[in-house]
């Protein structure tokens, strides 16, 4: 019975971690990357948003018309320090909506921001339909 409730739990993570992606063009531009850092103190699972910190950002848009942030977030955890700088994502549509993000305290199987962002930097990046 066990091997049985394994076996099923199994087959269902893998069916929510396996997302349909299709390639879009990125191409880097000089823009501001205020929207991003917006973004993620309003849409963040973050302990303190507020003391977010963000630095090496970069901003791309795609052939969609979509902006693609990248750069290192630093925010302090629930003890007051801080946590150290890791990658972040974020993709806004054409319009400023948000759709997705990505950073150290969030949990997407199989896709991360570095290597989002490292798509992006390449000039193709594999997007969730």
């Amino acid at each position: 019975m066990k091997k049985f409730v394994t076996l099923v739990l199994c087959l269902a993570l893998s069916a929510c971690a396996a997302g349909e992606t299709r390639p879009v063009n990125a191409k880097a531009v000089n823009a501001s990357s205020k929207p991003a850092e917006i973004a993620i103190r309003e849409h963040s699972t973050l302990f303190d948003p507020n003391s977010a910190q963000f630095r090496k950002q970069k901003v791309y848009v795609t052939s969609e018309g979509d902006r693609v942030y990248c750069g290192e977030l630093n925010s302090k955890n629930r003890m007051g320090g801080y946590v150290g700088f890791t990658p972040y994502y974020v993709r806004l549509n054409a319009r400023g909506q948000l759709i997705s993000t990505e950073y150290a305290n969030t949990i997407n199987i199989g896709y991360s921001a570095a290597s989002a962002c490292k798509e992006a930097a390449e000039g193709q990046l594999n997007v969730n339909i």
